[in-house]
């Protein structure tokens, strides 16, 4: 505290006067400055000393250093308490109560969690610990820590805000109360939580989900909790014996409860399911009366099994080639049957018989999250019957067993199978003359033809040779289909008028189908035997040269030929004296009355036997000195003799040159050679010629034919609707049929009304399929009405002959109702409407009756749906409404007639008794039939654009020809005009004229020698090249 004190006089000049103060502890020591006057004020600093409740006495002590003469001089200072506030006290009262509980600073104070600590209460002292009045001006100074709203007049009696105590037990509070002025008073105190009365369990899971069959991994601890969560402590080990555990399905002889003295718990453990079903479980914890449930989640366990869901009753009914309409879904499964979603396991399928083939997206696969994995079998093909198809699951090397799956394959009724030929096989096949006709059919695998093929897609291959596997010789020429007559069956495609080959021998004929572009079907191939054609000629196989022989001592001069043999052979020059025997005469012949040579014989003919139509002539020489004129041509003539007078054989002639002497048969035999040489050489360049000019030919006919076809098309597509101005290109005609084929699509994809019936059986053979399947309704109305008068018989399924229905009977167990068409009695009845009798109404009708079989339109089976239909409807009639049928009903019973029953579009039901009304006459509403109700038919325009787009294709098939043909032909024709033909045309007329020339001269009857300058040799002429006609058909291997 500050103070002043008066100081003794000090006369001596610059002295220090030092002094201290007594009394109480801590207190300073200063020097006061006398040196100026002999005398100082002592002002202190401010004192501070500890707080006293009573009056203190300080000694203020003053000494003159180095001066001991001089005494000390005391003064004294009385200290007194002041009335600053020094301490705040807290204190709880009751109301009505003298119990004061005064709280020591820093008190810890026990108090139930969640109340409310009330009656509190303060007293601010001062120094001298005297009670200080609580004014405003005090109490506006009070802070405590637990709120900021205090109320002023509370506060002036001395109490505090009542104080909430925390409803978590766990940890202590910290209060405060202050008074804050110059200096801050507080006081303090610590709330510490403490549970409230048990209220309920408190279950504590590490682990919330369990596999079945599995026990729960980690404990589940039980505890008491009051209504706050704070646990309490009225569990104990005793406490095992009171605690029950429940839950469905629990197993309860796992369960193990148990005493946890350390954490002041009961712990569970054994917890598992054996039994029920996936998904949350309520695992029920009871104590006295006070129950807690934990939830669990129970998932699959251990994968176990595959399964297939929605499996079938009986075996797939698949085609051949075909897939199956639904994917087949795969469930992975535990042991009792539970979906497990384990992503690890791989799911395989394999068929159990090699020779089944299946095409599908994947073979194997991961199932998904779900437990499932899905196969969409796109194509099914092996031999018809039935196959299994395994699945099963894969982990590493564990297996997991999977559903073995029956498919019954079924053939494909228009699938081509197979192509069966039938032809005359004894006919004789004679060379040049035309093959029998050849009829093909393309037949299924159900065994029946297929019709809906065309006949381009088939050709006919000829090879000379033997057969030689199942694939044609690469140099086969193809002959294509022949059109079909209108008294022929849409499944025989018939190859006729087919010329034979002109060279006799062993040929092969093999059909082939175009399935696509690169896929054929290839029939077996078939050996002919072509042989000779009728005989007609004595020639030999190779001509000889043109002898020239001259009147010479020496025998090889005079020698005609040395060796030739000779044949009976056809216009084709094939050897065609089989089987003919006799004897070949050789006689020279001269013109008019020249001079004939003589054999060596003497004789002007000689004889040579013929055997089998064949006959060697040797050694066929001139007498010598043998008459003749010099330089003249004679013939030797070949004549067949034999005993067949029916066969006409034109005898072989060779012409010779006969000679006097040998200088002019060496001059006469060069002559003769360069004209064999030159009749060759002309001989092949007319035949290229006349190749050329043939082929130009065929080509001009097939632009004219392929000009008609494109006009005979044109009025068809105008007449179909199509403008002819805008389709001038093939692909602006492809651009058309693309576009037509998405209006089908979108045509094919509107919603419409089907028939929802599986139908497994359809495709079988014999097999027409389920009645709700085999016929269409174009109003819904009529459909309705229809489809529930039979409606139990939509699902039966109609077979052609009884032995089918029997094995479906059998396939199914009975199950499956079956017709087979050929027990059903049928007779075409085109009787009338019973209102009508000889032409004219017998009365007038209303409400439009028609029968209902003219409603039904029959996709396919048209026989087979009326002989069906005419049995299940009968002559039932469908009529507007109810009011319009009794008025039919009415005139025709009372015209003495039989009237069937009557539907009306409204869905009542006369029944050919007259009976009419209730429930059982009323149809339900289309939705309430299940699906069972005829499908609607595509719209009328469907067929038409079908018809466009075949119209269109026809005409892009026909224009993409004529451009083919057309530009072979400008081709052709500008290769016929090019030089290289000119220069062979000038060629061909410069040796014809030297052929010609030389024919004179040989021909020039000699009146002297000839000399030996005479035409001297000259070289051989040239042999022009062939040109290819056209390149045999070829077709690549599939």
């Amino acid at each position: 505290m500050p103070y002043s004190l008066k100081t003794p006089t000090f006369t001596q000049a610059r002295n220090m006067l030092p002094y201290n103060l007594l009394g109480a502890p801590d207190l300073p020591t200063d020097v006061l400055d006398c040196s100026n006057t002999g005398s100082g004020l002592m002002l202190t600093k401010p004192l501070m000393l500890k707080t006293i409740n009573t009056e203190k006495i300080l000694t203020a002590k003053f000494n003159v250093p180095n001066h001991k003469t001089v005494a000390c001089v005391e003064r004294q200072l009385r200290i007194l308490p002041s009335t600053q506030i020094s301490r705040l006290e807290v204190y709880r009262q009751e109301e009505g109560s003298d119990d004061v509980m005064v709280l020591q600073n820093l008190e810890r104070i026990d108090w139930t969690a969640g109340d409310t600590l009330g009656n509190l209460h303060f007293r601010l002292y001062d120094e001298g610990n005297r009670l200080v009045p609580l004014l405003p001006n005090i109490t506006s100074k009070i802070k405590v820590n637990w709120t900021a709203k205090l109320n002023a007049e509370e506060l002036s009696q001395g109490k505090l805000p009542d104080l909430c105590v925390p409803t978590q037990a766990q940890k202590e509070h910290y209060c405060d109360v202050s008074f804050h002025d110059q200096h801050s008073v507080n006081m303090s105190f610590l709330i510490v939580p403490r549970p409230d009365e048990p209220e309920r369990l408190r279950v504590n899971l590490f682990e919330s989900s369990v596999k079945m069959g599995e026990i729960l991994s980690g404990n589940i601890y039980v505890e008491v909790i009051d209504q706050y969560g704070n646990k309490t402590d009225c569990l104990n080990a005793e406490s095992v014996k009171t605690l029950s555990v429940s839950a469905d399905n629990l197993d309860k002889g796992a369960l193990v409860v148990e005493w946890q003295a350390s954490i002041g718990k009961l712990s569970v453990c054994g917890v598992r399911f054996m039994t029920g079903s996936l998904g949350p479980k309520e695992l029920c914890f009871k104590y006295m009366d006070m129950m807690e449930c934990a939830r669990i989640e129970v998932t699959a366990g251990h994968p176990a099994k595959i399964i297939l869901l929605e499996k079938p009753e009986i075996p797939f009914q698949v085609m051949n080639g075909h897939g199956l309409d639904t994917p087949l879904v795969m469930q992975l499964c535990d042991k009792w049957g539970n979906p497990s979603p384990d992503q690890r396991i791989e799911v395989e399928m394999n068929t159990l018989y090699s020779e089944l083939k299946i095409k599908s997206s994947v073979t194997s696969q991961p199932v998904d999250s779900e437990g499932k994995a899905c196969f969409i079998l796109e194509s099914i093909s092996g031999p018809k019957g039935e196959h299994h198809l395994e699945f099963k699951g894969c982990f590493g090397k564990k297996a997991i067993p999977g559903p073995v799956i029956r498919l019954n394959l079924i053939p494909d009724p228009n699938k081509p199978d197979k192509l069966c030929i039938e032809y005359d096989s004894t006919a004789k096949l004679c060379a040049g003359e035309v093959f029998p006709e050849f009829t093909v059919f393309v037949m299924a695998e159900e065994g029946g033809p297929v019709k809906n093929i065309s006949p381009a897609s088939l050709s006919m291959l000829l090879w000379k040779g033997i057969a030689s596997g199942s694939r044609p010789h690469p140099a086969a020429s193809a002959l294509r289909c022949s059109k079909r007559k209108d008294t022929e069956k849409d499944e025989c495609f018939c190859f006729r008028d087919k010329q034979i080959p002109e060279l006799a021998g062993k040929y092969v004929v093999q059909f082939v189908l175009a399935l696509d572009k690169t896929k054929h079907l290839w029939s077996k191939q078939i050996e002919l035997n072509v042989v000779p054609n009728k005989a007609m000629k004595l020639a030999p196989e190779t001509p000889p040269s043109t002898p020239v022989v001259s009147n010479s001592n020496i025998r090889a001069n005079r020698t005609l030929v040395d060796s030739l043999n000779l044949k009976i052979m056809d216009q084709y020059d094939n050897a065609a004296g089989e089987g003919i025997d006799g004897k070949v005469v050789v006689t020279v012949k001269g013109t008019g009355d020249m001079v004939v040579p003589l054999f060596e014989n003497g004789e002007n003919s000689l004889s040579y036997s013929l055997t089998n139509g064949e006959a060697l002539i040797t050694d066929l020489v001139l007498l010598e000195n043998s008459p003749g004129s010099d330089g003249a041509e004679y013939i030797l003539q070949f004549h067949p003799e034999f005993q067949l007078t029916s066969v006409t054989i034109t005898p072989y002639s060779l012409p010779f040159r006969f000679c006097n002497d040998s200088e002019h048969q060496e001059v006469i035999s060069n002559l003769s050679k360069k004209k064999d040489r030159l009749s060759k050489t002309v001989l092949m360049y007319r035949e290229i010629f006349e190749t050329n000019e043939q082929l130009k030919s065929e080509l001009e006919c097939l632009v004219r034919d392929a000009s008609h076809k494109i006009n005979e098309l044109k009025p068809e597509l105008m007449n179909s609707g199509l403008d002819i101005s805008k389709l001038t290109s093939v692909s602006e005609i492809k651009d058309l049929i693309n576009a037509n084929k998405a209006i089908l699509v979108k045509m094919e994809n509107q919603p419409r009304r089907k028939c929802s019936i599986l139908d497994p059986f359809k495709g079988s053979p014999h097999v027409l399929g389920k009645v709700g399947h085999l016929a269409q309704v174009e109003d819904d109305d009529a459909a309705k009405v229809i489809s529930w008068h039979i409606l139990g018989d939509m699902d039966c399924v109609v077979t052609e002959t009884t032995s089918a229905a029997k094995k479906i009977y059998d396939d199914t167990q009975g199950r499956q109702q079956v017709l087979p068409l050929e027990t059903v009695f049928w007779r075409p009845n085109d009787r009338p409407l019973p209102h009508i009798r000889n032409g004219s109404s017998l009365f007038r009708p209303l409400g439009n009756p028609v029968f209902v079989k003219d409603l039904l339109i029959y996709p396919e089976h048209v026989e087979g749906c009326n002989k069906v239909f005419a049995t299940l409807l009968g002559e039932t009639i469908l009529i507007d409404d109810l009011d319009s049928a009794n008025h039919y009903r009415r005139g025709v019973v009372q015209n003495k007639m039989q009237c069937p029953t009557l539907l009306t579009r409204q869905g009542e039901r006369i029944r050919s008794n007259g009976k009419f009304g209730g429930l059982q006459n009323k149809a339900p509403p289309i939705e309430k039939l299940r699906g069972q109700v005829f499908g609607a038919p595509l719209p009328k325009e469907y067929k038409h654009t079908c018809l466009q787009i075949e119209l269109l294709q026809q005409y892009s098939g026909a224009m993409q020809k004529a451009s083919d043909v057309e530009f072979e032909y400008k081709n052709h024709f500008q290769y016929l005009q090019s030089p290289q033909m000119k220069q062979k045309r000038q060629e061909l007329k410069q040796q014809e004229e030297e052929l010609k020339e030389l024919e004179q001269t040989l021909a020039r009857t000699p009146e002297k020698r000839m000399k030996r300058s005479l035409e001297p040799e000259t070289s051989e002429p040239s042999v022009p090249p062939k040109r290819i006609r056209r390149k045999p058909c070829k077709l690549a291997d599939s």
